[in-house]
């Protein structure tokens, strides 16, 4: 089965949720944001100086004031742009939704009821009913679609509001910037869709999991994450990554293959198209801050290219015998 920690880090990664995300709004109490930002400056392969500086920016598919509230330097990144990709272009992502919610739901006459374990339905509909909804809003979901959906509901439980994806991406647009995406709705939603039904299974439990644990703790797993990210801390979002997955090794392995790190091949071969096909553009790529670090992430593979990247506003090192300074120093 999955572990709870793998159950989470894939849902980080989920990169169907700006759009969901988007339309939660709530009221939340102005926060300064991150002094440690996901942000690197990407200059061109050796022997090509004349090349623009481009930029990568890790974001999560999610909105809190702490997100929302750039950075300065992150702000000047995308006001020196040309062009800003995120992982969905927004406004075609909209216009695609209606396709996309006919794509996550059941054949007629198919009830989620009949695609679950018993055991797996019931929990599913304890936990909605903690929140004051029925399982039956859920009836006619797929089961990936009901996974995508719980995260996106927890951001709406936890208050949060506009994704910082599609703030980044509305901000472009502002700016009358050119703006697009790494990849279409449809590819983000076989991600999902093209994996197994007993995978799905899998996955939805787990993710249960980490849910009903994380209220019997008093927290919520968004915002652990959240406060990972807010350190701007490399390894540590690595190690959400690669640290153990759980008992079923195989079945891990292989939805992090198809969530993570075929698309961070993906969309480093389009950045690079891009980057090529106009090298004196200024591209600003904005996607989740998890496709970045490790040796499979985006950074690498860029690297392995030929292109030089560096880190802009990195959290200072530390020794991990100063691990008690480092929470009180990085963590918001």
């Amino acid at each position: 089965m999955f572990s709870n920690r793998s159950a989470r880090q894939i849902r980080v990664a989920l990169a169907t949720l700006p759009l969901l995300a988007g339309s939660l709004l709530a009221q939340t109490e102005q926060i300064t944001g991150t002094k440690y930002p996901f942000l690197w400056r990407v200059e061109g392969k050796i022997g090509e100086e004349s090349a623009a500086k481009s930029w990568l920016y890790g974001t999560m598919h999610i909105g809190d004031q702490r997100l929302v509230t750039l950075p300065e330097v992150v702000d000047s990144a995308v006001e020196s742009s040309d062009a800003v990709f995120c992982e969905l272009d927004m406004k075609q992502a909209q216009r695609d939704q209606l396709s996309a919610i006919r794509t996550m739901a059941l054949p007629r006459g198919q009830t989620l009821e009949d695609q679950l374990p018993v055991e797996t339905y019931e929990r599913l509909g304890k936990y909605l009913a903690k929140h004051g909804m029925s399982v039956d809003n859920l009836a006619n979901l797929r089961v990936w679609a009901v996974n995508m959906t719980l995260a996106s509901l927890e951001a709406s439980f936890e208050g949060m509001t506009q994704s910082l994806d599609l703030s980044i991406y509305e901000l472009a647009d502002e700016l009358d910037k050119e703006t697009g995406g790494l990849e279409t709705m449809d590819e983000q939603i076989q991600v999902l869709a093209g994996s197994s039904k007993e995978d799905q299974i899998a996955m939805l439990a787990a993710t249960l999991d980490d849910l009903e644990e994380s209220e019997a703790r008093g927290s919520s797993s968004i915002e652990e994450l959240l406060k990972i990210y807010l350190t701007g801390d490399e390894a540590a979002l690595l190690e959400k990554a690669s640290e153990s997955m759980g008992d079923d090794k195989a079945l891990n392995d292989r939805l992090l293959k198809r969530v993570l790190y075929d698309r961070n091949v993906t969309m480093a071969n389009r950045m690079v198209e891009k980057m090529q096909a106009e090298p004196e553009k200024a591209f600003f790529f904005a996607v989740g801050a998890m496709h970045y670090p490790g040796e499979k992430g985006i950074v690498d593979l860029l690297r392995r290219k030929g292109y030089r990247i560096t880190r802009i506003a990195a959290p200072p090192k530390v020794d991990k015998r100063d691990e008690p300074i480092r929470q009180q120093v990085l963590v918001p």
